[in-house]
């Protein structure tokens, strides 16, 4: 059985609407409750979320519960979770709810935060942080475990992403490059675009031709105004692409007139137009001067859009703005 619950009410501030996911399940014989909430951001909105929640649980009962989900929880206000926990509003916190009815140990109500319950480290569990420095700084993210029938066992981090960043690092290098040219397309074809972006990037990146880019937050531009993505640099990418695939036919075409050469068919070679004085040593040289061409013109028409590409913000390469709470919780019996 599951359904959900309303945490959020009409016309309150937040943006999202804010509802608790609710499911009983049944395990070895004894039936236990689990809940999904996303609190709002709104410190205020947060205290009527947690008494909402606290009036659900205490109607249902809080024997074998667990609440898991992101309580936005700030390190300067965790009166919202410690209401949660204890079943009342302590002094000098969320203001004082109308229409709430106070719990506690005697009605049955009661939970544990399973990572200081499971861990020396009481003030660590952090899992959330969208900007690599100072790194981790709240703790929004908890598994709550009723007092009554449940008790947790070990409670771990996931997520750290070094195996994401390693997979993917070149392919998001070689995708911030595409979107760049294809910037420079739009610019080529006269479009104007403010904020080319599809993400804010932070009070510690910009954004220019479509990619986040380090060096602060004052370094955005607006097409036709980017200078790394203009029209100029797609008639270079464009003259490349034909001058590649001239270069690559070029090269099979000498290729097989060599091969033909050394071998029995060589009145293909004729056939093929062949030069009869091209040899080994001057493929060797329409290699060499093909590379030397289009290296140069890497080199010098597309540096900047290159650079632009490879100047990403730590932040791009992060999994998850958040870290999972992974909780071992055993059935106990009263």
């Amino acid at each position: 059985m599951s359904h959900h619950i309303p945490l959020s009410k009409a016309g309150e501030s937040d943006e999202s609407p804010r509802v608790l996911l609710h499911i009983q399940i049944e395990y070895e014989h004894h039936e236990i409750f689990f809940m999904v909430v996303h609190f709002s951001t709104n410190k205020k909105l947060q205290c009527q979320n947690a008494m909402r929640l606290i009036n659900f649980v205490s109607s249902t009962g809080a024997d074998r519960t667990v609440i898991v989900g992101d309580f936005n929880t700030y390190s300067d206000y965790e009166w919202p979770v410690a209401a949660v926990l204890n079943g009342f509003f302590l002094p000098n916190g969320c203001p004082k709810p109308v229409g709430f009815e106070p719990v506690g140990a005697e009605q049955g109500y009661g939970f544990d935060d399973s990572w200081p319950m499971t861990n020396l480290d009481k003030k660590g569990g952090l899992t959330f942080s969208n900007m690599p420095s100072p790194g981790l700084v709240n703790r929004p993210d908890r598994v709550l475990v009723s007092r009554v029938g449940l008790d947790p066992v070990k409670t771990t981090l996931l997520g750290q992403g070094q195996g994401y960043k390693n997979g993917y690092s070149s392919w998001n290098y070689v995708s911030r490059l595409k979107t760049i040219s294809r910037m420079s397309k739009r610019q080529w074809n006269g479009d104007r675009l403010n904020y080319t972006c599809h993400l804010d990037c932070g009070p510690r990146g910009s954004c220019r031709c479509g990619v986040c880019v380090g060096g602060g937050n004052a370094l955005n531009c607006d097409l036709p105004d980017c200078t790394e993505c203009t029209a100029a640099h797609y008639n270079i990418i464009l003259f490349m692409y034909y001058f590649l695939i001239i270069y690559l036919i070029g090269a099979i075409y000498l290729a097989f007139c060599i091969y033909a050469k050394h071998t029995q068919i060589r009145g293909l070679r004729k056939l093929m137009l062949c030069p009869r004085w091209f040899g080994c040593k001057h493929f060797t040289v329409y290699l060499v001067v093909g590379f030397v061409i289009f290296f140069s013109l890497v080199k010098v028409g597309l540096s900047d859009m290159i650079a632009l590409s490879l100047n990403r913000i730590p932040e791009e390469m992060f999994p998850s703005d958040h870290l999972m709470v992974v909780s071992e919780i055993k059935v106990t019996y009263h």
